[in-house]
């Protein structure tokens, strides 16, 4: 469902969410939704709009949300605001349509990961940090079919790659995108 006003965060407001979740969640999903870049969907708990922007759809990240068929207990699912129209091409590959992710919902997917497993204390790895295609496949062997989320394996793999390096040290830490 579309959520009409939907609230806008930083990543300060991110971490004090996160925080009130640490252990009780041990996976993150990553998706985009099928929409438009405008619309936010309360299927997942974070929206990311077409500049970076962070949409929040819950109070608390153990708030149950319909995002991966039969993986939604324990578990945040990010989905970035873009891809209307999108179609598949072969195998893992898709064409996007006109509203293709963009490199600030990238961008901001990595700081999110990277935010969210640091406050939450949970490792980036394939197990804990994926993409709802990948988890269909990993957990149950079947390709499931999610009514509004899909990520590719090469954008998952970008996301993440990103957000591990934004763990390490410096100003691309965990610790800098929050402050």
């Amino acid at each position: 469902m579309i959520v009409v006003n939907p609230v806008q965060i930083d990543y300060k407001k991110l971490v004090e969410v996160a925080k009130r979740s640490r252990g009780k969640i041990n996976r993150i999903y990553l998706h985009w939704t099928a929409g438009h870049y405008d619309d936010v969907y309360d299927d997942y708990h974070i929206n990311i709009g077409a500049g970076g922007e962070l949409y929040l759809t819950c109070e608390d990240f153990t708030e149950l949300k319909a995002h991966t068929w039969r993986r939604n207990t324990s578990s945040i699912g990010i989905a970035m605001c873009c891809a209307a129209g999108a179609t598949a091409i072969s195998g893992s590959e898709t064409d996007f349509g006109k509203e293709p992710p963009t490199q600030q919902q990238i961008e901001a997917m990595a700081k999110t990961v990277a935010v969210l497993t640091y406050v939450l204390g949970l490792e980036i790895k394939l197990l804990t940090v994926t993409a709802r295609t990948a988890a269909t496949r990993i957990h149950a062997g079947i390709y499931g079919i999610c009514r509004t989320g899909r990520f590719t394996a090469g954008l998952c793999r970008a996301a993440m790659l990103s957000a591990a390096k934004r763990c390490g040290t410096g100003s691309l830490s965990a610790g800098a995108i929050m402050s």
